[in-house]
């Protein structure tokens, strides 16, 4: 980026000039990869992180996996399929600037055509407090006979699949944080949630494949700010945020920065689909922030206006003429070799800075 300065008149002639100077380079943002599985050897058992993780299925009977696919193909209940993306003992702790990113791409087919069900594909990040990690085959929404996750805290996310999109005051999605210990399911039910309701209802694409995401960034000691969306290709389909602070439900429990647990849960075929693909878990750490405005075409470090900058650091064309910023108010003029009195107010300050005249 160059920053633009506009002279009064100097020597008798009006001139434009402009510093060129550059501004503060944008902080780019890191990503630490905690969980990226594309499924590439055709298996789930393994956990070598951050490449794989041992996938945990409620029904092993119900997947078929090959190379790049987990197949599920969804029966008359519920499946519920989850794995960890920390080891035992190190789950992450979100700090102040870090925002924790959990993308799942999946391809619903057999998507049900009415809007006849309920917000029955649900998924969220988690961490057990009081239990080691659960690492076998469970279709039980408590994790297991001796419900651990009880107690679990974290943030999650329901949806509809469906091909007709919802009429409102209908909506596609709920969304919020888990806040009664007393329930032993972990996303069966409701009621051991807090939920808002919105996102922007779309009909989905039988077969087609959606990226869904969830952003849990810590903004400060006592605030989070969670964020879903859901993507066809390269399309936003919808999109819902909330903040939470701690009491952003009437409840006091405070934020949740700790998680090591992915949980997924998918009702019955006649409320989602009858099959569905994940062809990828994500899980990663992210520290700053991207680029607000990020130039598609920037022009390399010696162009400007599309004009190549020589070496010497002075442009001259039949439409611009170079003057060299000495001391404010004057300037040296590469083109008429003299010196040029920038009347006041003058607003160019700095010294040592190569501007330019339009003639």
């Amino acid at each position: 980026m160059k920053m633009n300065y506009t002279c009064p008149r100097a020597a008798g002639a009006a001139v434009l000039c402009g510093l060129l100077a550059a501004t503060p380079a944008f902080a780019a943002q890191t990503v630490t990869v905690l969980l990226e599985d594309t499924f590439a050897d055709g298996s789930v058992a393994e956990t070598s992180l951050p490449g794989q993780s041992a996938l945990y299925i409620g029904n092993p009977g119900n997947m078929v996996v090959s190379p790049g696919t987990v197949q599920v193909n969804t029966s008359s209940g519920s499946e519920k399929m989850h794995t960890y993306f920390a080891s035992e003992g190190s789950p992450v702790q979100l700090q102040v600037g870090q925002t924790l990113r959990v993308e799942l791409n999946i391809v619903p087919s057999g998507i049900r055509v009415q809007n006849n069900g309920g917000k029955a594909f649900r998924f969220g990040v988690f961490f057990d407090p009081t239990d080691e990690q659960v690492t076998r085959n469970t279709n039980d929404d408590g994790g297991g006979s001796t419900k651990p996750w009880i107690d679990a805290t974290g943030y999650g996310f329901q949806t509809r699949i469906v091909q007709t999109a919802p009429e409102e005051p209908e909506t596609m999605w709920s969304y919020g944080k888990r806040v009664d210990d007393g329930i032993t399911q972990l996303l069966g039910s409701n009621t051991a949630w807090a939920l808002l309701s919105g996102g922007s209802n779309f009909a989905w694409v039988d077969a087609g494949e959606y990226l869904l995401r969830m952003d849990i960034k810590r903004v400060s000691e006592t605030q989070n700010d969670v964020s879903f969306a859901i993507f066809h290709g390269e399309t936003l389909m919808s999109e819902a945020s909330f903040s939470d602070d701690g009491a952003t439900f009437d409840e006091d429990n405070g934020t949740y920065n700790t998680f090591d647990l992915l949980h997924i849960r998918n009702s019955a075929s006649a409320e989602t689909a009858t099959r569905i693909d994940f062809k990828r878990i994500y899980v990663a750490l992210l520290e700053g922030e991207d680029d607000p405005d990020p130039d598609p075409d920037p022009e390399p470090e010696n162009v400007w206006a599309g004009i190549e900058i020589p070496e010497h650091g002075w442009i001259s064309t039949p439409w611009l003429g170079a003057i060299w910023i000495a001391e404010a108010p004057w300037a040296w003029s590469h083109d008429l070799g003299t010196w040029m009195w920038l009347e006041e107010p003058a607003n160019v300050e700095d010294a040592g800075l190569w501007g330019y005249v339009f003639r």
